[in-house]
């Protein structure tokens, strides 16, 4: 097809290390509207690399980083690979296996933000949470619609490689400063970037202390991914407050008015609230 055709063309970029668990709805999801996806496996020790390489239109890069978590080559990948997919696709998509960037016609969304002149557009983000792991054979967001709004997680993920020239992201992409054509779509109600990290509790607190006990040296030096050293007491409290306060996010209506917390950070406020506690006992 085309890149002037009139659905635009896209391509993913992502990290994976271990996700057996969200790829098979990470790649369901993305599968529905992205022509390529590029996975940068870091030596996973269980399915993952297998389940990627055994769906369609998926590129499996194998890269090393000696079995420890370095966000500094992590970035290194997600602010240069995505380059390669100039002048053969319209938009790139740069996130991690549990964000999951949705519209309820992302379809139109993206032929809308083509037609427009948008060269990248920014989600509001939530952190989703359940009572257990995924189940279904459908789409995560149809089993598990519950979240808390998490500002930090509005993560600049979609872009236009052909107008922005660097997405200069910072570690952990929370924050990045692009350059090129930069005109960006802010925050529109129906666009979400669903953050699936609370799952079950028994699973997060497991992968937690996996993603320490990889933690590099130069993570811990520059406090990167130093949130997975919490102990499991505050893991399962944060845990607690985040199903305590999570409301219906995908089924939540156009204007937003449904849901509380929306226009608030509710996500750092309850994570404030855990450490302060944590302080004063």
């Amino acid at each position: 097809m085309s890149i002037l055709a009139n659905k635009p063309i896209v391509h993913l970029f992502t990290i994976c290390y271990n996700e057996q668990v969200l790829l098979p709805y990470f790649l369901r999801h993305y599968g529905s509207f992205v022509e390529k996806m590029y996975f940068f496996d870091n030596y996973s020790t269980d399915r993952s690399a297998e389940i990627i390489k055994n769906h369609e239109n998926t590129t499996l890069i194998q890269f090393d980083t000696g079995n420890k978590l370095r966000d500094d080559l992590h970035i290194k990948v997600k602010n240069n690979y995505w380059k390669k997919s100039r002048g053969k696709a319209d938009f790139v998509i740069v996130c991690d296996i549990d964000e999951f960037l949705y519209h309820r016609n992302i379809k139109e969304f993206l032929i809308r933000l083509k037609t427009e002149g948008y060269t990248a557009a920014r989600p509001m983000a939530y952190q989703m949470v359940s009572h257990g792991l995924p189940a279904s054979a459908g789409q995560i967001y149809q089993e598990i619609t519950a979240g808390v709004r998490t500002c930090v997680y509005d993560k600049l993920v979609l872009f236009n490689p052909n107008m922005i020239r660097e997405i200069n992201f910072a570690a952990g992409c929370h924050e990045c400063s692009p350059k090129g054509v930069v005109k960006i779509l802010e925050k529109d109600p129906e666009f979400k970037l669903l953050h699936y990290h609370y799952l079950d509790l028994e699973y997060t607190i497991k992968r937690h202390k996996r993603y320490a006990e990889r933690l590099s040296d130069i993570n811990r030096k520059n406090l990167w991914g130093v949130h997975y050293l919490r102990n499991e007491t505050k893991a399962r409290e944060i845990f607690r407050l985040y199903k305590l306060h999570a409301v219906p996010v995908v089924s939540c209506k156009e204007d937003q008015s449904s849901c509380r917390d929306n226009n608030r950070d509710a996500a750092s406020r309850i994570v404030r609230h855990v450490l302060k506690t944590e302080l004063k006992n």
